[in-house]
């Protein structure tokens, strides 16, 4: 019998992903999607359920999410190149040129995020929707309803940082534009937005609140433990939400534990990091652990020797200076190296964007490195700004020293005032720069936060420097994004609105 699909499913079920599963192990989440079961023949084993929420986790390795598709259009790189950490490089081959310039329009085709994060919602509404099929008190129902749960807000997360103004945005932005906000299977209805964004946010902070208790407590940085969420990586989601939300005495609530829980990576081994050869400090991570699978940092390079490197983007001259190369030298070249160019561009150096880019151990192909979703110095940062912003500094400096005293060798500190905010969120951009396009957002969420320095209510100012190393060379073509501008939210797919008459393009737009 045919059925009637869910629209938003549709039009990205033929980006699913293939795979196997084998065993306790990061192949475990590569494996086909829910949307690829007969659903008449399925959901009535543990096994089938085990197989099914995999598949749903692997749908956040598809298009827009963290796979790299040649066009620079994932998480991985988007919010970096929509920012002022990374310049666009004239000898590359232009990957997606109009959002680094923000001149994108109603018909642009900026990211595929919208169409596979419903996708991975819907995925999620599948396992939901047959949960009960499992015995009641049964530990696997517990956690894959939590972990369905959980997946289904991470997705709509993302969603809506993206194409809707986020609460701290401005004064009124909580009541602004939502997005559709899906919790169940529905075979007939078009999505229709929510009233307004605090909605949403409300419904992704219910769900995961919700996911929290059926899900395994403790910490291991190997195994599943970081590959399947967890309450640690779901408490310092949550705390990510309340801090885009403006709520920071939940922030703290939240991050509190984990930071507790959890040490940061060594310097000393965060190159290794970064060739997934260690995960101290990760929460929750993306697998792509096969030799075929997608080199993550190729958005922002290829090649292997000056003689044939390519750059697509290069690091801003002031952003790379803003390391110091003599106390903290091994953040430094864990996150930018120095590539000479000399295949493209004779006239110097450039700086190249070294995350992601080493080979992994085990003889996998160079550049194939788990995606990191959530690491604990992230919920560190948030911690401090929380802590902040809620008046209280003492603290906030006391958290912030802890990602410091695992980063520098010698740092003077004991900043108070807007030092010490301006301290947290340069933190931030160092420590987060090129994995998660964190910059866009974090200047977006700033811009109606009050008690801060003023200049984060005044937009985006690049730099002016070219893409060398040396400051030459060419510029971003646009320097500027005003406060108000519509472009802080992205729009949707004109072939999106074609299929959901009800969802409504984003306004501005």
């Amino acid at each position: 019998m045919k059925k009637k699909i869910y629209l938003l499913s549709l039009i990205a079920m033929s980006i699913a992903f293939t795979g196997t599963i084998t065993s306790c192990s990061e192949d475990d989440i590569q494996l086909d999607s829910p949307n690829d079961i007969n659903q008449d023949n399925f959901y009535k084993t543990e096994a089938d359920f085990q197989t099914a929420i995999l598949g749903a986790y692997n749908d956040f390795r598809t298009n827009g999410l963290f796979s790299n598709t040649g066009y620079s259009n994932d998480i991985v790189i988007l919010g970096d190149l929509m920012s002022d950490n990374i310049i666009n490089n004239p000898f590359g081959r232009r990957g997606n040129y109009n959002a680094s310039n923000w001149v994108y329009t109603g018909n642009s085709d900026v990211t595929s995020l919208y169409e596979n994060g419903y996708k991975a919602v819907s995925d999620a509404n599948k396992v939901l929707s047959k949960i009960n099929n499992l015995p009641d008190n049964s530990t696997v129902k517990n956690r894959i309803k939590s972990e369905a749960l959980a997946l289904r807000a991470i997705a709509h997360f993302e969603i809506a940082k993206m194409f809707a103004q986020i609460p701290t945005q401005g004064s009124s932005a909580v009541d602004s534009q939502g997005i559709a906000y899906i919790t169940e299977l529905n075979f007939k209805d078009e999505p229709k937005r929510e009233a307004n964004i605090g909605i949403v946010y409300d419904k992704m902070i219910k769900d995961l609140e919700d996911a929290l208790p059926g899900l395994p407590t403790g910490y291991s940085p190997t195994g599943n433990g970081i590959y399947r969420l967890t309450q640690n990586s779901v408490r310092g989601i949550l705390a990510k939400v309340y801090l885009f939300k403006g709520n920071y005495p939940k922030v703290i609530e939240y991050a509190t534990p984990v930071v507790a829980a959890v040490s940061p990576t060594k310097k000393g081994d965060l190159d290794n990091f970064w060739k997934t050869m260690t995960n101290e400090g990760a929460l929750f991570v993306l697998p792509f652990s096969k030799t075929n699978d997608i080199a993550i940092g190729g958005n922002y390079s290829q090649g292997t020797a000056n003689s044939n490197f390519r750059m697509e983007y290069t690091v801003d001259k002031s952003f790379a200076e803003s390391f110091n190369k003599n106390t903290e030298p091994e953040r430094y070249n864990a996150s930018i190296m120095t590539v000479t160019q000399l295949a493209y561009d004779k006239a110097g150096p450039i700086y190249a964007v070294k995350k992601y880019y080493g080979k992994r151990a085990d003889n996998f192909n160079s550049g194939v490195n788990d995606g990191r979703y959530l690491r604990v110095e992230d919920v560190i940062l948030m911690l401090a700004e929380a802590q902040y912003l809620s008046g209280d500094q003492s603290s906030a400096l006391t958290t912030l020293n802890k990602l410091r005293d695992a980063r520098y060798t010698t740092y003077t500190g004991g900043e108070t005032g807007d030092t010490l905010f301006e301290a947290i969120i340069t933190e931030r951009r160092k420590e987060l720069a090129f994995e998660i396009g964190d910059r866009f957002f974090t200047l977006k969420r700033l811009l109606g936060v009050p008690g801060i320095p003023a200049k984060y209510a005044q937009g985006i100012q690049r730099s002016g420097n070219g893409h060398r190393a040396d400051g030459s060379g060419n510029p971003s073509a646009v320097q500027k994004l005003d406060p108000t501008s519509v472009k802080w939210q992205l729009p949707i797919k004109q072939t999106t609105l074609n299929i959901d008459k009800n969802i409504g393009q984003t306004k501005g737009y």
